[in-house]
């Protein structure tokens, strides 16, 4: 009985037939005689199907709102309870759509200052990011994006640390250009997967970058 529900499950929600191994063993249970045991050695191992393999349904209303801000250049924010999926249906939907950055947060991430804004960069610059990378930036961008990035310290120069408001505008500003040089013309979208591990100081930086992207709209992949 159970396996009849599953089969029904599985063919309803998810237009799938039970694997092989599922199959041979109920196979093997049903074959003995009425409280007979079926032999040890005649039960399969059932391995799980990866759920990779498995094809995505469903999200039609999601799918359809999220169409209409990859049209329009909008980020888009995902949330629902974990393990609902929401990390499959983006990366189905960026893969889609082309090249895709993926940055993902950690829990600890909320005890260390710039922790996920740090792993959010290194994802558009690479292992190794250097100057040239950045090539429409001037020095000053530069020098401040190095604060995260120290393979962009310039020979000799040394940043002061950031003890005003001033510094901490041209530090935020300078984060608002890199992310615009970064992202442009490489990526169609910038996943930031589980950001609500991400430390205060992080989300402060986005929301400021992206209060820049829609102040001076441009080239450049989509946050997700």
């Amino acid at each position: 009985a159970q396996y009849d529900r599953l089969r029904e499950l599985l063919r309803e929600e998810l237009d799938l037939v039970p694997v092989a191994e599922t199959e041979a063993l109920v196979a093997s249970l049903r074959s003995p005689g009425p409280g007979a045991a079926a032999p040890a050695e005649t039960v399969p191992v059932v391995r799980r199907p990866s759920p990779a393999r498995f094809p995505f349904v469903g999200r039609t209303t999601e799918v359809a709102a999220m169409e209409d801000a990859w049209r329009t250049g909008r980020p888009m924010l995902i949330e629902g309870e974990g393990g609902v999926g929401k990390t499959r249906l983006v990366l189905d939907f960026v893969a889609a759509h082309g090249t895709h950055a993926l940055a993902r947060c950690r829990s600890g991430d909320r005890e260390v200052p710039y922790a996920a804004w740090t792993r959010a960069l290194r994802a558009l610059a690479g292992p190794q990011p250097t100057r040239a990378r950045l090539g429409g930036l001037p020095d000053w961008a530069c020098d401040e994006l190095a604060r995260l990035l120290p393979e962009l310290s310039a020979s000799g120069t040394t940043v002061p640390p950031i003890d005003s408001n001033e510094q901490r505008s041209r530090f935020f500003e300078a984060h608002a250009l890199g992310w615009r040089e970064l992202s442009a013309d490489d990526f169609d979208a910038i996943v930031l997967d589980d950001w609500h591990h991400a430390d205060a100081a992080s989300v402060a930086m986005l929301a400021f970058v992206m209060q820049r992207r829609f102040e001076a709209p441009g080239p450049g992949g989509r946050e997700i």
